[in-house]
């Protein structure tokens, strides 16, 4: 990190931030042809590693906090990364490209009371081509939505909350086309004895 700052102004807090990976020597693998004596068996070709190029990573990102009212809050978060290279041919199939440009994500939280709370998130990711058997996937946007109540038993604390993730069933890939996610309900109960 070559740069952060906190600020607080009235009830928001910001907190911007600045990344400069430096410059990152990356290798790939080559098939290498070897004659193995008939005996002998390999499960795995044998490779060697080059050195194919340089990349340099920079990353901006901020952070916002805002205290609407005392039992409710909001958080939202953005960043912007930038992978270059002048080599980027030689590098692994899509590295330049292999996170998302802009990324938000927002979260509003209520209190309502000690018990009871409740939470909306909205998460943006940009199009990626990420690394391995990843498969280039365009822009995904998602809403989710919480409900939690806690409470006392005579040996235990506990909460049970119901989340709904893809609130609005948008089909949406992560990293590969195969790999769509849907809507899908969570019911969570955690006790602490």
């Amino acid at each position: 990190m070559i740069w952060s700052y906190w600020s607080k102004i009235w009830k928001l807090k910001i907190e911007p931030r600045l990344f400069d990976g430096g410059k990152r020597k990356w290798m790939n693998n080559q098939k290498v042809s070897v004659t193995l004596p008939p005996t002998l068996v390999s499960l795995n070709t044998p490779k060697t590693y080059v050195n194919v190029g340089d990349a340099q990573v920079r990353r901006f990102e901020t952070q916002f906090k805002y205290r609407v009212f005392k039992q409710t809050q909001i958080i939202a978060n953005f960043s912007h990364i930038n992978i270059s290279s002048d080599q980027s041919k030689l590098l692994p199939g899509g590295y330049t490209l292999s996170t998302g440009t802009n990324n938000f994500s927002a979260l509003v939280t209520h209190q309502f009371d000690n018990n009871w709370d409740a939470s909306y998130a909205f998460y943006q990711t940009g199009a990626v081509e990420a690394l391995g058997d990843g498969q280039p996937v365009g822009l995904n946007r998602r809403h989710d939505v919480r409900v939690a109540r806690k409470f006392n038993l005579a040996r235990a604390n506990g909460e049970l909350s119901i989340a709904v993730e893809n609130l609005f069933d948008d089909q949406y890939h992560e990293f590969a086309l195969y790999n769509t996610v849907g809507r899908r309900a969570l019911v969570n109960l955690n006790l602490d004895f």
